[in-house]
């Protein structure tokens, strides 16, 4: 039977045709796939922290939760947490927390939101140096407890990792805006700092991150060397007590520390600045801006 050339040849055309569609139909699913996004933190040749979002704690893609990864010489410590955004403001909790040390078992303390309080306390016991480190058992248990429930992240915390996550998250408007917002806070708030800090008598120092204060009247060799006297002496009848300096109670006395959450500014954020700054330009794409 005679078959036309141009029939054999549309027959070809539309066999193709129809193969590169489904491989391109294919290409288009594969990309839209759901992605894990890695976020250094920070690192040195001793350390790395990361955070992976939209994670679990075996790196397998979950919506909604974070793989903080944090390494120190030999030892390392993986937390998962489940995160949530009410408009601008992210939450987290912890669900599971899983430590490792060399040649030893994997130590989890947290597992599905809930406190192994018998792994903790055994630790108390196995170590004569977990009291000194982490304070009395009954503490340690409580602040675990405490990770397991909802708490805000702060926007400078981690590197700024909520700065990272609403960017992932919000519509796109909705996020410009508030980094905006969050640009405008930094330079009005750091300002008023900066002139009460002055005004205590404190020279401010712009820094390659961001502030620091330096006091203009250096305290004198002597009044250092008994204040450092004063610190050791009380740690050592308190060792997980936090010993305030003479210098912080005279500018708690101050309202110094007050004065931070009046400008809406905290003290992370104000020695941080500039580094803050920089990271929000880059995802507003003003990374050219100074």
């Amino acid at each position: 039977m005679f078959i036309p050339w141009w029939l054999i040849t549309l027959v070809v055309v539309v066999v193709a045709w129809f193969f590169f569609k489904r491989r391109s139909i294919r290409a288009r699913t594969r990309i839209a796939q759901p992605q894990i996004i890695e976020f250094d933190i920070e690192h040195d040749k001793d350390s790395r922290v990361s955070a992976d979002i939209d994670s679990n704690i075996d790196y397998g893609y979950a919506k909604n939760h974070i793989r903080l990864y944090s390494r120190f010489g030999f030892s390392e410590n993986i937390t998962e947490y489940e995160y949530k955004i009410a408009d601008t403001t992210l939450s987290i909790r912890i669900l599971n927390q899983r430590t490792t040390y060399p040649g030893e078992a994997d130590k989890c303390e947290i597992m599905d939101g809930v406190v192994q309080e018998s792994v903790i306390r055994q630790e108390y016991k196995d170590s004569k140096f977990a009291e000194s480190v982490r304070g009395p058992v009954e503490t340690a248990i409580a602040e675990r407890k405490k990770q397991t429930e909802w708490q805000v992240l702060r926007p400078a915390a981690l590197n700024g990792l909520a700065y990272q996550i609403l960017a992932l998250n919000l519509p796109v408007p909705d996020a410009r805006r508030y980094f905006r917002e969050e640009i405008e806070r930094l330079n009005q708030g750091s300002e008023k700092l900066a002139d009460a800090w002055r005004a205590q008598g404190y020279e401010v120092r712009k820094t390659e991150d961001g502030n620091a204060i330096l006091p203009i009247v250096e305290p004198s060799k002597e009044e250092k060397q008994a204040e450092r006297a004063r610190i050791d002496e009380m740690f050592k009848s308190k060792p997980y007590v936090y010993v305030q300096s003479a210098e912080s109670k005279r500018l708690e006395d101050l309202g110094m520390y007050g004065l931070y959450e009046k400008v809406g500014v905290s003290n992370e954020e104000w020695m941080r600045r500039e580094e803050i700054l920089k990271q929000l330009r880059s995802l507003l794409g003003d990374s050219n801006l100074s």
